[in-house]
């Protein structure tokens, strides 16, 4: 299933709720501070979670995605306006079925863990349920009977077994199960609505990808890592083992690798190489293009331009990505030449076509038009294309204008300012050359 729609309220500068819809690809865009990052950091922050080695509670704050030094810093707040409950949400669809969940926390104040959840929605299809740590008695009365009837399929038409419900948690999911007891034995069993959405919402934050806009310095060695369907924590650190592993077993990769590296007019070759059981070199051609004995022309990937070790990551991540994994690319485009920025959205549409969910936060007016000429061209077939503007109002709340591009490559009336920039240098300069 993928990722139909991400839900916060009262998160960071989104003050009211909001419903992000995410299509095949996604494009996060707005000024500086405008709340683009904090869409998909209510993501980041299940992801680290889930993958802690240890339990944090409903949320680790500070993880490899995204760190957090209080609980105070997630809520909206402004003079004389703080959120006390904030709420985050994640909706999955296959075109068949929808699921999804929403939980809503509260601060802890001198308190482990410092947040608190207070209730939860877990919907699939048409089934819906609202449950609380403490249940009420109306909603303990119907959990009871629910159970009641799904325990007839363990004890049949015996009737003589005792019920107790408890609202279980699992980090920052809550679910229903139910003690049956009999004289013999006692068994436990779960609400399959819950436990079937909850393994589905956990699949997906678990195989988001995600390559953070602080990528680094390039580094002389790399750490060996495995190399699965799922990569935790950021990105950027599993690169140089999944191309060591594609060198080995995967020749078709290696080649379009090299072939996207070209394109972008950053290197021809590149190659990982093991030093020892824990560091791994990676090696590149200090030319875009192949000269006559240039296959001995490859040096350490800290000996050449910034733009190389920053776009490397996103280009492995484009291609390891499996259908129906979501791959979240901050500023993609980072010390890219304007001609490179352009060229990365014929990567970003081979993606796509292969069913990759990829969403990009960006400042890149040049990346934008040639997605928007692939789009004119039929490039994306009848993939949906979304470009979300992230604006503050005078408060300083997060809103939304949001668009999905049309045929010719359009976005309606969204106020995406990056050509009227563009042109107002432009004027300014000429006006002042022209004296």
């Amino acid at each position: 299933m993928r990722v139909d729609s991400i839900i916060l309220s009262g998160f960071k500068s989104f003050r009211e709720r909001t419903e992000v819809a995410l299509g095949d690809l996604t494009i996060l865009a707005g000024a500086n501070s405008a709340g683009k990052s904090t869409l998909m950091q209510s993501l980041l922050l299940m992801k680290q979670t889930l993958e802690a080695s240890y339990d944090p509670g409903p949320l680790l704050l500070s993880g490899p995605n995204i760190i957090f030094s209080s609980a105070e810093q997630l809520f909206w707040n402004a003079p004389g306006d703080q959120a006390k409950e904030l709420t985050l949400g994640i909706r999955l669809n296959n075109d068949s079925e929808v699921r999804g969940y929403e939980v809503v926390l509260q601060r802890q104040k001198a308190a482990t863990p410092p947040l608190r959840i207070v209730r939860a929605v877990t919907y699939n299809g048409d089934y819906r349920a609202e449950i609380s740590p403490i249940l009420s008695p109306e909603e303990y009365s119907r959990y009871e009977n629910e159970f009641r009837a799904i325990a007839k399929m363990f004890f049949y038409q015996d009737d003589q077994y005792s019920v107790r419900i408890n609202v279980g948690f699992e980090r920052i999911f809550l679910r229903l199960e139910a003690m049956l007891g009999k004289a013999e034995h006692e068994i436990t069993i779960y609400d399959s609505h819950f436990s079937k959405t909850h393994a589905a919402l956990q699949n997906a934050i678990l195989g988001l990808i995600h390559v953070p806009g602080l990528r680094g310095n390039p580094r002389r060695t790399y750490p060996v890592t495995a190399v699965e369907h799922n990569f935790p924590g950021l990105f950027p650190d599993y690169v140089a083992s999944v191309i060591a592993t594609w060198q080995r077993s995967n020749a078709n990769e290696i080649k379009q690798l090299k072939e996207d590296l070209k394109e972008l007019g950053l290197a021809w070759n590149v190659q990982a190489r093991n030093l020892n059981d824990t560091e791994v070199e990676i090696r590149v051609t200090r030319l875009p293009r192949g000269i006559r004995s240039g296959a001995q022309d490859m040096v350490n990937i800290a000996d050449v331009g910034f733009g190389l070790s920053q776009s490397l990551p996103v280009v492995v991540a484009l291609l390891t990505a499996r259908p129906g994994q979501l791959v979240y690319l901050e500023q993609p485009e980072i010390h890219l030449h304007p001609r490179a920025a352009y060229q990365l959205s014929r990567l970003l549409q081979r993606a796509v076509m292969r069913g990759v969910q990829v969403v990009i936060e960006t400042h890149s007016e040049l990346l934008l038009l040639g997605l928007q000429e692939l789009v004119a061209n039929g490039q994306f077939g009848d993939k949906k294309i979304l470009l979300h503007w992230v604006q503050r109002d005078q408060r300083g709340a997060s809103y939304l204008t949001s668009h999905e591009l049309d045929e010719k490559g359009g976005f309606g009336d969204v106020p995406v300012d990056f050509g009227l920039v563009s042109l107002e240098a432009m004027h300014n300069y000429l006006s002042a050359a022209g004296g």
